[in-house]
């Protein structure tokens, strides 16, 4: 996997006893400079089949995951909403509290 050729997020999920599992969105695209959705004129949220693009909050959910016990919140920098399968990936980690961010903490 790869950094997005379209638009890098991040994804900070912090839990109440202060650990941080830190994440970015990936692609599994090689040899190209344009992303596939950007090629095909794909709307914000669709064609990701395309790229085999995960998200930055699923990823950080997944390295949360041995965690889920102790309740925490995500901050999302690089995009302005969060779709409902990566709601439904952090919920599952006990992450119920989602932050739009300019900034990471």
């Amino acid at each position: 996997m790869k950094p997005c050729l379209k638009q890098m997020t991040e994804c900070v999920i912090i839990r109440s006893d202060g650990r941080r599992y830190y994440a970015t969105n990936q692609c599994a695209v090689d040899g190209l400079d344009t992303c596939p959705r950007v090629t095909a004129g794909c709307e914000t949220g669709t064609g990701y089949e395309l790229c085999g693009s995960t998200h930055a909050e699923a990823n950080a959910a997944a390295l949360a995951a041995n965690s889920a016990d102790i309740p925490g919140h995500a901050f999302l920098k690089g995009h302005t909403w969060l779709c409902k399968p990566c709601q439904d990936a952090l919920r599952a980690v006990n992450v119920n509290t989602f932050h739009i961010v300019e900034r990471l903490p």
